[in-house]
């Protein structure tokens, strides 16, 4: 599928760390894959998509981890993960050093394209 990528989020991601971008990639391609026609720009300084003009997933480059957002009600993520990788609420707190969270980042994805599809629905219905 030929994605709407923002070349200001390739060179975001091509100023992080070698580590840190092959992350970046990973959660990027990850965000296409659970909303293909998600819209990608920069906000507040970091990579930021939207899907029918709502905020679906952000991330950021900090030190020593990634920082993926996506104001999801997913209470599966509120716990610690197998990993050791930090998730509270939505937030998840990714150490460079350990394997990302791909199942729980993709439930917490899941669960808001789901509400924003809905909600666009019932827009629709008026």
């Amino acid at each position: 599928m030929d994605y709407k990528k923002s070349a200001l989020v390739d060179e975001y991601i091509a100023g992080a760390s070698a580590e840190s971008q092959g992350m970046m990639k990973e959660i990027r391609n990850l965000i296409f894959e659970e909303a293909p026609k998600a819209e990608e720009t920069m906000l507040q300084r970091m990579p930021s998509y939207a899907l029918n003009g709502e905020q679906l997933a952000y991330f950021a480059s900090g030190n020593n981890q990634i920082d993926f957002f996506t104001e999801s009600k997913s209470t599966a993520n509120n716990q610690k993960n197998p990993k050791g990788n930090r998730a509270c609420n939505s937030d998840f707190h990714l150490k460079l050093n350990e394997p990302l969270p791909l199942d729980l980042m993709r439930e917490s994805l899941a669960i808001k394209v789901g509400t924003i599809m809905q909600a666009a629905e019932k827009h629709e219905r008026g």
